[in-house]
């Protein structure tokens, strides 16, 4: 009689055991955070993205203000050589595209030559409201 009794408790041990293991992952079920379809958050302006910089430079590195000073000519010199490469890049990136027109109106009949002129103001005006205006 002694050994069923134990039988039985540790049977009820066994089920309440495994009614916490399911409770538990039940809860977890319940609780997943549902996948966002957002994309990635908006990009800062330079501005924004400076203030955050210089402030983190200062708070985990201790700046003083003779180095804050240093480092804000440092970020304006770089700004400035990354906006004249950008524009370069630009200029050299344009006339390439210019390049590729011509061309393609070289070896266009004066048939087909309208319609093209039609296509490429199209997708020019699909890229800038995709691009929002730039």
């Amino acid at each position: 009689m002694r050994r069923s009794n134990l039988l039985i408790a540790f049977y009820l041990v066994l089920i309440f055991a495994s009614g916490v293991v399911v409770g538990a992952f039940a809860t977890h079920l319940y609780t997943a955070k549902a996948v966002s379809a957002k994309g990635p958050p908006p990009r800062l302006t330079p501005e924004e993205w400076r203030r955050g910089y210089t402030g983190e430079m200062q708070t985990r590195l201790n700046l003083t203000p003779e180095q804050m000073t240093k480092l804000n000519v440092v970020l304006d010199e770089t700004g400035s050589k990354v906006h004249t490469e950008h524009q370069r890049h630009n200029q050299e990136m344009k006339s390439i595209h210019d390049d590729q027109v011509s061309k393609t109106r070289a070896l266009l009949t004066d048939v087909q030559r309208p319609e093209y002129e039609k296509l490429r103001k199209e997708r020019e005006d699909r890229y800038k409201r995709t691009r929002g205006g730039k």
